[in-house]
């Protein structure tokens, strides 16, 4: 489950910037599906939604909280993003995540993430 859906409180940023110059829009609806992110929102920045609609920009980092995460190999509680003590890299599953910032970005840490114009 996501938090924080349809209140327009998660910004639309450009690389993770910490400054209200990096902030082109707004998360408008967040949903969980198949194990997926989906959002939808809002960019209001006429430069940054014209690179979008042309392609340019087509990449996001995700940033939120989880409440708990667990081991995606054996399912054991964990505090590390890459699994566990016996499972190294076997990633996790996230339960109760708030999401905190959806930044549009030209290199993100999981290449298979994407915007798309609607």
């Amino acid at each position: 489950m996501v938090s924080q859906m349809n209140s327009g409180k998660v910004k639309i940023m450009t690389d993770h910037g910490n400054s209200v110059d990096n902030v082109v829009g707004k998360i408008t609806k967040a949903w969980v599906q198949n194990n997926r992110i989906f959002y939808q929102g809002e960019v209001l920045d006429e430069e940054i939604s014209t690179k979008i609609k042309r392609g340019y920009l087509n990449k996001v980092s995700v940033h939120g909280i989880a409440k708990q995460m667990f081991c995606a190999q054996c399912l054991q509680p964990t505090k590390d993003k890459f699994g566990c003590e016996n499972h190294r890299d076997a990633g996790v599953v996230i339960s109760g995540l708030t999401l905190s910032e959806v930044s549009l970005v030209v290199s993100p840490a999981y290449p298979n993430t994407s915007i798309h114009p609607m």
